[in-house]
């Protein structure tokens, strides 16, 4: 199972006042496994990790001692299943 999942990221840039803003991130389970090859002396590992694949981006504006900054945070659409890196 993966999914999706709404989240608080707070945005700490110096110089400016923190700004909380709601994106999403991905989490859930992923098939993984390992299992011992004993004619070999091995274990063999498999194992997939949850990754996003689809963003949208958010817009943030930023309230700083220099003025206003505009910032674009990655927020998940859609998540799969990879091969762990």
């Amino acid at each position: 199972m993966r999914s999706f999942a709404g989240t608080q990221h707070v945005i700490d840039e110096p110089g400016c006042d923190l700004v909380a803003v709601n994106i999403n991130m991905c989490s859930g389970y992923c098939m993984s496994f390992s299992y011992p090859n004993p004619g070999e002396n091995s274990i063999t590992v498999h194992g997939k990790c949850c990754r996003m694949v689809d963003t949208e981006w958010v817009r943030v504006s930023l309230n700083c001692d220099d003025g206003e900054r505009k910032m674009r945070i990655p927020s998940a659409l859609e998540c799969r299943c990879f091969d762990c890196a």
